[in-house]
């Protein structure tokens, strides 16, 4: 008998898999600096990327030169891009989940959400025997981290004359865009463009300046700002169809989904009319119907909530999900792909396919966001050359999403 330890070396069939499109991703950095004006975009890659791999994409953005900075939300996760050799210019968000110190030596640029965290940086600053480069993070509506905008201006005076310290930034997060009612947004940007002119009346200079992010291309600031912050619209993710069309109301967007997930048909059997398929007994079979059995689950990130609603595309097929999404296995009706065969690949989403992130996620009740970042990290990806995107045939129409008028 083999010793329990060999059993860690045994091969296994790579059953799901996820490819990360570099034609894409450069694509849609080229379309956003174009739509947006801006030349310099800093490339949101926190929470593993939004769930596609923080560090394929952030190697990616370190040879794209529309992209100047990487924004992560913690230092550990600054750190681990330098240790991945990412050399352009990465500033942190939020919180300080790691060395001040380090981070400090390694030139990355921390948010500095209170005067205490402004000190406490100042004193690592000092131990490091380096200057720190901080980003003042301004509350102008959110209601979570930062300075209040109408308290901030006597806090910066006090920050300012921190020994080891230079004001390089000073930004504010937008917490209701993407929809058609606007005004919330605009008062948040009065509000910060607002202590920006009191700052620039005081004399006291704070090079660079950033507010919008991808949620916000359908805004018209008064300000032009250093940068825009983009994540989703690098990785060809929209929200929902209304932020599709109030962003190409101004100018036309196409962004391409830079993510494709597939997985194997490991099995095809044919179940007899009068049965029930999955767990709870959820679908009951009207007639002969052919399953192919998918090893992914919701273990995966394939959402529960896609019982006998959600849809993968193979040979030309839409096939829907039949009966409950399971931990490792989701059985899918290919009754009317007669060539389908163990091994085929299916796509569970993906530029080549008519299978969209934000239609998944709107399919199971999510958001685009929460679907991409239940992405399992275990899952192998790929970074590849080429992208397709999917072109529907005549035959099919967009109304097979139902939501989608």
């Amino acid at each position: 008998m083999q010793p329990w330890s060999s059993w860690l070396h045994l091969p296994t069939m790579i059953r799901t898999h996820i490819t990360l499109s570099r034609s894409a991703f450069n694509t849609n950095i080229t379309r956003v600096n174009s739509f947006t004006g801006y030349s310099s975009l800093a490339l949101v890659v926190k929470a593993n990327s939004y769930g596609l791999g923080m560090i394929p994409l952030s190697l990616l953005a370190d040879k794209h030169p529309g992209v100047s900075w990487l924004c992560t939300v913690g230092i550990s996760e600054a750190l681990t891009l330098r240790a991945a050799g990412i050399t352009k210019s990465i500033v942190v968000l939020s919180y300080h989940d790691g060395s001040l110190e380090e981070a400090i030596k390694q030139d990355i640029h921390l948010a500095a959400t209170s005067l205490q965290e402004a000190e406490a940086i100042s004193v690592a600053a000092q131990k490091a025997g380096k200057a720190a480069s901080i980003h003042i993070k301004i509350d102008s509506g959110m209601g979570r981290n930062g300075l209040l905008a109408h308290e901030a201006l006597d806090i910066i005076h006090r920050m300012r004359h921190l020994p080891s310290l230079e004001l390089y930034g000073i930004f504010t997060h937008l917490s209701d865009t993407g929809h058609a009612d606007l005004s919330y947004s605009y008062l948040q940007l009065e509000r910060f463009d607002r202590l920006l002119d009191d700052l620039e009346a005081a004399q006291i200079i704070i090079p660079c300046t950033h507010a919008l992010s991808s949620s916000s291309l359908n805004l018209k600031p008064r300000r032009r700002y250093s940068f825009m912050r983009v994540g989703a619209a690098a990785y060809g993710l929209w929200k929902n169809p209304t932020q599709i069309e109030l962003v190409n109301a101004i100018a036309p967007l196409e962004l391409i989904p830079v993510v494709e997930w597939k997985a194997s048909i490991t099995a095809l059997k044919t179940i007899p009319a009068g049965e029930y398929v999955g767990y709870k007994r959820t679908f009951f079979t009207k007639e002969p119907t052919k399953l192919a059995m998918v090893p992914i689950g919701y273990s995966d990130g394939y959402p529960y909530a896609l019982a006998n609603k959600g849809k993968a595309y193979i040979r030309g097929h839409i096939i829907p999900v039949v009966g409950i999404v399971s931990m490792n296995i989701v059985a899918f009706d290919v009754s009317k792909v007669p060539d389908a065969q163990v091994g085929d690949e299916i796509i569970l989403l993906g530029h080549s396919s008519p299978i969209l992130p934000y239609e998944m996620a709107h399919d199971a009740g999510y958001i685009t966001n929460l679907l991409m970042t239940g992405l399992h990290p275990a899952i192998e990806r790929d970074v590849v050359e080429e992208h397709l995107p999917y072109q529907l045939p005549h035959s099919l129409s967009r109304s097979i999403f139902t939501h989608i008028s």
